[in-house]
């Protein structure tokens, strides 16, 4: 008899049951802030703290933390997420458009290889980051074409998908910021349930808020002040039930007015400095099938 397979992701909202999360890096304390853009510099101690409280938030709720040991490839390590895709299959190596993040794939691979997760293919040209990916259903993943992640790496990522029957939908970004800034397909959306998501409005793409609607998604518009506290950068932890940065004390009102059971978590330091949320840093391993939970 085979062993039990542990591992595979199919949808944002499924029960959460692994996920792999790294720790604040060692390199944060002397990294450029501008070099990395960052709001500001990181205190690691609290950083750490922080990080220690946020794992222990999510073990309470039910799931288990794998924690990849920090080999301090690059001051944005904690922030697993990006560098790997995790299907329902096992796990491709992303490549990201920040290139100081570059060197983080391969160790994030083998962190996953360890706990049993085959490795499915790796992104060599163009780039691509998980923060853009986002999963509809098993059979369908949208991915945010813009300077994080643009048509190469996504077209690559297309060619191993397909070999699992997994179709690939691609929306343009807007250019918000510019390329130094951090905009993914996942800073302005996140589902909270299969049929439920909370969006950023003023910066989604017309083609991608009309396509979500015509597949019935209701879409909770998040108020535009918090937008800048990662508001829309929410982790679900089963369909209803999220975890978000504690600042964005509407957006969780509003969650809990559609029925949702909202967990808050302090970041300022891990989060709200670094320009990553709790999606950031986890990159969950195993989530249940929505329709057993």
């Amino acid at each position: 008899m085979s062993a039990e397979v542990n591992y595979g992701v199919g949808s944002m909202v499924g029960e959460l049951r692994r996920v792999v999360v790294g720790t604040p890096s060692a390199r944060l304390q002397s990294a450029d802030t501008l070099e990395w853009h960052y709001a500001a510099p990181v205190d690691l101690k609290r950083a750490e703290e922080e990080h220690q409280e946020f794992r222990k938030l999510l073990g309470g709720l039910g799931v288990e933390v794998l924690l990849a040991p920090d080999r301090s490839v690059s001051a944005d390590s904690m922030f697993v997420h990006d560098p790997v895709l995790v299907t329902p299959r096992g796990s491709i190596g992303l490549r990201p458009g920040k290139e100081l993040r570059q060197a983080e794939v391969a160790p994030l691979l083998a962190v996953l290889e360890e706990h049993g997760l085959p490795t499915l293919g790796t992104i060599t040209e163009g780039v691509c980051e998980g923060g853009d990916l986002l999963w509809i259903d098993e059979q369908t993943l949208v991915a945010g074409c813009g300077y994080r992640s643009d048509l190469t790496g996504l077209g690559q990522l297309e060619a191993i998908l397909l070999r699992q029957g997994i179709r690939l939908e691609v929306f343009d970004l807007p250019v918000f910021e510019g390329a130094a800034a951090c905009l993914h397909l996942q800073s302005l959306i996140s589902l909270v349930r299969q049929d439920l998501a909370l969006v950023h409005m003023p910066l989604m793409p017309v083609r991608f808020v009309q396509w979500l609607q015509a597949r019935g998604i209701e879409l909770i518009v998040a108020p535009e002040g918090e937008f800048p506290t990662q508001s829309t950068n929410v982790l679900c932890i089963r369909p209803g039930e999220v975890v978000t940065l504690d600042v964005n004390v509407e957006t969780r009102r509003l969650l809990e007015e559609h029925g949702c059971i909202v967990h808050p978590y302090v970041g300022q330091e891990i989060s709200l400095k670094t320009e990553g949320g709790a999606t950031c840093l986890t990159r969950p391993v195993w989530r249940a099938p929505v329709l057993e939970v």
